[in-house]
């Protein structure tokens, strides 16, 4: 696209927030590895494999599976142990990409997360349910498309926020902020069917105004 012209900002949505750090956080608390390991000494290894067992008890264990999801509520709230850990896990993440990105020649790459959008959703979520969008469903608050049975959960009956709230704040901070007359959305075709009903949401809420919202799967990521 630069080369025909196009100004072109590259953006990398990594999944720096939710449920998955809420598993990893309290593992790492139950095993005394929020204090006892530095942010220089964490590597990706040692999270894959805290991970791993995270998942495991996060399945069987009613108990680790609540205090997971309260961490994910600290988290975005901004408590300060759980963002201290959790900038050590992301560093040590970024670390690891660095070395790949070098190695793949990727250049001009801004990285910007979903934690990047955390701040916007409660106005976000303002507007839509202004605009009428938001529906309540059994103490969570949805946004119903045409796409699937299942809605958008914007808001989850615990306070919590997912995804699909982040991914309608980033859209909306695309378009809006950044002014993009198109947006390419490059994710495994798994996500296609959640990414039209983003679409869908932004078409309604009026903020594409005609502009290009557009999906390109490669694959499967498992």
């Amino acid at each position: 696209l630069e080369w025909l012209g196009h100004d072109v900002v590259r953006l990398n949505h990594v999944g720096d927030w939710g449920t998955q750090f809420g598993m990893l956080l309290e593992y790492m608390r139950r095993e005394e590895q929020l204090s006892s390991q530095p942010e220089d000494k964490l590597l990706v290894g040692d999270l894959m494999g805290f991970y791993r067992k995270a998942k495991q008890e996060f399945d069987k264990d009613d108990g680790f599976r609540k205090a997971a999801q309260t961490n994910v509520v600290a988290l975005q709230a901004g408590e300060a142990w759980a963002r201290e850990a959790w900038t050590a896990i992301c560093e040590a993440s970024r670390n690891e990409f660095d070395l790949v990105y070098k190695r793949l020649g990727i250049r001009n790459l801004e990285e910007r997360g979903e934690s990047f959008y955390n701040g916007m959703i409660p106005e976000v979520l303002e507007e839509l349910n202004t605009k009428g969008l938001i529906k309540e469903d059994n103490g969570a608050q949805c946004i119903f498309t045409q796409c699937s049975e299942a809605p958008l959960i914007v808001r989850k009956a615990d306070g919590g926020y997912g995804y699909d709230s982040t991914d309608c704040a980033a859209v909306l901070q695309r378009l809006r902020d950044e002014k993009a007359g198109r947006v390419i959305y490059v994710i495994d075709n798994g996500q296609e069917l959640h990414m039209r009903m983003v679409f869908e949401v932004a078409a309604r809420a009026d903020w594409a105004q005609g502009r290009r919202l557009d999906f390109m799967g490669f694959g499967l990521v498992q």
